[in-house]
């Protein structure tokens, strides 16, 4: 009968890497999920070849200590819980101390460091059967850069198993965008063969495209009746309110989104947003367009006119919002938006203020609180 023995290091942490790491996607989510725990407000993602070649995770977070580098790859071993109490209130995204044991055991593994007031930063790699550390200094700014190249470069059978590049990268992007989206207070960048794909700053960082009636006047940040620390496209529409001058100003609006994309902003991160003419214009632009954005912000007494929904944005959020002492927009036509929305299956939130323009305190907060909502959803 066979004995039974303990397994080296690097055996058993390849056998726990089955667990953690699938593909690349599932490496980046693990250094992802450390960075923000670190309390990161930027975080940097270099990719290559779809993240088998290189998976690189540079965040600007707390850092760790020299002394604590040789334990960051050791399997169990996490600043993260204490004892049986911490365990039962997590408060991490992370907490087991795996991941990078398990990564480092299926990949070349080095982890770069520096803290707070420390001239120098330190890496740290494992080598042998052992899996034993090596310290050794680095010069390298507050955070951590954690490098991973040529996953599963030990292990064929398991490459066998990875598909294509593209296929690869799109899981790996997947990953990126939901955690991307639901940390809109972290800047976030993704490169994939020294291209940029995503550029997301820090904030709500939210692209308000605002089509507004020239004739119309205005007083707030340039104006857009939107407060100032969001980041605002403007542009002018034609005057006339037919349907041919809302359908051609709905056409350069989409141009103007798409122009975006193509610099790397996420669909997901867009509102288009308008009122009186504009908000018509926006309610076309937004309705018919091919992908999924962020919302929809608007009162117009123009929505009687007839639009085909994208299936792509039949889950758009749409906040209407009105000025119940405008003398040039009442509220039933606040209403007939409303109702206009719901039949063609949206489910508007519509809020009023006793005001006569479209400005108050209280619209602002309460915008905010939409848009946190519906980004993190």
């Amino acid at each position: 009968m066979t004995k039974i023995q303990l397994l080296d290091s690097r055996l058993a942490n390849q056998i726990a890497a089955g667990e953690v790491v699938e593909r690349p996607a599932s490496v980046l989510k693990e250094l992802l999920e450390n960075a923000l725990d670190a309390g990161s407000e930027s975080i940097t993602v270099d990719v290559e070849q779809g993240g088998v070649k290189l998976v690189r995770v540079r965040d600007n977070g707390s850092g760790i200590d020299r002394d604590d580098l040789p334990l960051a790859l050791s399997r169990h071993a996490t600043s993260k819980i204490r004892g049986l109490d911490d365990l039962e209130a997590i408060g991490t995204l992370g907490f087991r101390g795996e991941a990078l044991a398990a990564i480092s055991s299926v990949s070349r593994l080095t982890l770069a460091s520096n803290v707070e007031g420390e001239a120098e930063g330190w890496q740290v790699q494992v080598e042998g059967r052992d899996m034993a550390p090596s310290v050794t200094p680095a010069g390298h700014p507050r955070g951590t850069t954690v490098t991973m190249r040529d996953l599963f470069f030990n292990t064929p059978a398991r490459r066998r198993f990875l598909r294509t590049e593209k296929t690869e990268f799109n899981h790996l992007e997947e990953v990126f965008r939901r955690i991307a989206l639901s940390e809109f207070n972290t800047a976030f960048r993704l490169t994939h063969n020294q291209k940029v794909i995503h550029q997301l700053p820090a904030g709500l960082d939210v692209r308000f495209v605002f089509p507004h009636a020239p004739q119309i006047p205005v007083t707030v940040n340039g104006g857009m009746v939107m407060p100032a620390w969001y980041d605002i496209l403007a542009m002018d529409i034609d005057r006339k309110v037919d349907e041919a001058g809302v359908l051609a100003s709905a056409d350069a609006v989409d141009a103007l989104i798409e122009r975006e994309i193509q610099r790397g902003i996420l669909a997901e991160r867009i509102v288009i947003a308008g009122f009186s003419q504009g908000g018509a214009v926006a309610y076309q632009a937004a309705l018919r367009y091919p992908q999924q954005l962020a919302g929809l912000l608007t009162l117009s007494t123009y929505m009687a006119m007839p639009v085909t929904p994208s299936t792509a944005n039949a889950s758009l959020p749409v906040l209407v919002c009105h000025g119940s002492q405008d003398p040039m927009v009442p509220e039933v036509l606040g209403r007939r938006a409303v109702d206009t929305l719901t039949s063609l299956g949206y489910q508007p939130e519509y809020l009023t203020y006793p005001m006569e323009h479209m400005v108050c305190l209280e619209q602002i907060r309460d915008i905010g609180q939409w848009l946190s909502k519906v980004l993190s959803d």
